[in-house]
């Protein structure tokens, strides 16, 4: 979804930027349902203009959409052949890294960690992925490496790309932005630094 990658991992993007690397942003969904009382081409409109401003801001070279609705999106995927799509993105770009969601309790955050693997075996391509939850308050025990990235120069300006995000702000972003200051303390505690984001190491 728009906003997705800020709220994960907006501050460790900003650093990329900042590191002079190129990133690449998909989303899947462009998160129609999100706004109930506003029309679907509307609420498109608004959160495509606010994701590419805000991806810009914190220094993304691209911002691609696969066009995609929340409802049933396995199916939408096959329909609209979005594993291909995904594959010639992969090729034209070669990322040096992935970082896409983790199975979090959102079943289209989970349908998209199984997509980006399954075409990324599909291409036999050797491409270090990491992953990232969003709705999960605590981190839990799972039982894979992790990485730690200080974000401690790049976290207000997170915050304020975050709060970007007008179209969401009572939906998500206000909800989210205590567990998003925790999470960015406590990570930063396992590398001692003020801020962290962390993110699991899937391959």
């Amino acid at each position: 979804h728009p906003d997705d990658e800020i709220i994960s991992m907006g501050g460790s993007l900003a650093k990329f930027a900042s590191e002079g690397k190129d990133i690449i942003v998909v989303i899947f969904s462009y998160g129609a349902e999100s706004v109930p009382w506003l029309k679907e081409k509307h609420i498109i409109e608004m959160r495509v203009r606010e994701s590419v401003k805000i991806d810009k801001f914190l220094g993304a070279k691209k911002t691609i959409f696969l066009g995609l609705s929340d409802k049933n999106m396995e199916e939408k995927i096959k329909k609209f052949k979005t594993e291909k799509k995904l594959e010639l993105i992969i090729d034209k770009y070669n990322p040096e890294k992935i970082f896409t969601h983790a199975l979090d309790p959102h079943p289209n955050h989970r349908i998209v960690h199984k997509t980006v693997l399954k075409v990324l075996d599909s291409m036999k391509k050797n491409i270090p992925v990491y992953t990232f939850d969003i709705w999960k308050m605590f981190d839990t025990k799972e039982q894979k490496a992790r990485i730690y990235i200080d974000t401690t120069e790049t976290f207000n300006k997170k915050i304020k790309a975050m709060l970007m995000f007008k179209s969401q702000m009572y939906f998500s972003i206000y909800p989210l932005l205590p567990s998003v200051y925790l999470k960015a303390f406590l990570n930063g505690v396992h590398i001692k630094t003020r801020y962290a984001e962390m993110f699991y190491k899937e391959r």
